[in-house]
């Protein structure tokens, strides 16, 4: 099997080795293999190997995946570069303060949306309802505890929108209960 091995700054032609100590050089190759390898000479002089590196050309035209993904009032392009990590939002324990901070960030459509919460996607922000189709397409969007959470606040919302996206009119309903209780008693 052929190995390649790398010249060392001494050497101007590439030099292949295979299991046994045989070596084959360039000039036992045809013409279209030689400039498969052959490298200019002053691309190696006296540099070291990492100097050569950087002296390489620059790679042009690289393959970036881009993705569309078509919102109710706007079409956001992005690759995986704009999409890091599923955004954590650090949310208060009691009910309604919860829920108002989650009406803040889950609809763009909404008075009460505070685009600073939201995940800057492409150039635009992102409101968490939309957050799974995002996520989804660019293949973050796996079973964890993020996708879970997007789910509760989903049906969170679903209630909330059943008593005119209102916080104080939800927690009157489930007196002394934990968001918890609410959601999981709002999937039921």
């Amino acid at each position: 099997m052929l190995q390649p091995t790398i010249p060392t700054d001494a050497e101007d032609s590439l030099m292949l080795s295979n299991d046994s100590d045989d070596q084959v050089s360039h000039s036992s190759q045809s013409e279209d293999q030689k400039q498969l390898f052959d490298v200019p000479k002053a691309f190696y002089g006296d540099e070291t190997r990492s100097k050569r590196l950087a002296a390489a050309p620059p790679v042009e035209n690289v393959f970036v995946e881009k993705f569309s993904v078509v919102l109710p009032n706007k079409t956001v392009t992005f690759t995986m570069a704009d999409i890091s990590e599923f955004p954590k939002v650090k949310m208060p324990r009691s009910p309604q303060p919860y829920l108002e901070k989650l009406l803040s960030f889950w609809d763009d459509d909404l008075q009460t949306w505070d685009a600073r919460i939201c995940p800057l996607v492409g150039g635009t922000r992102i409101a968490a309802k939309h957050w799974k189709i995002i996520f989804s397409k660019a293949g973050h969007w796996k079973v964890s505890t993020n996708r879970t959470q997007w789910h509760t606040w989903r049906a969170l919302i679903e209630e909330l929108q059943r008593f005119d996206n209102c916080p104080e009119k939800l927690c009157k309903k489930y007196h002394n209960s934990t968001i918890r209780d609410i959601a999981t008693a709002s999937r039921k």
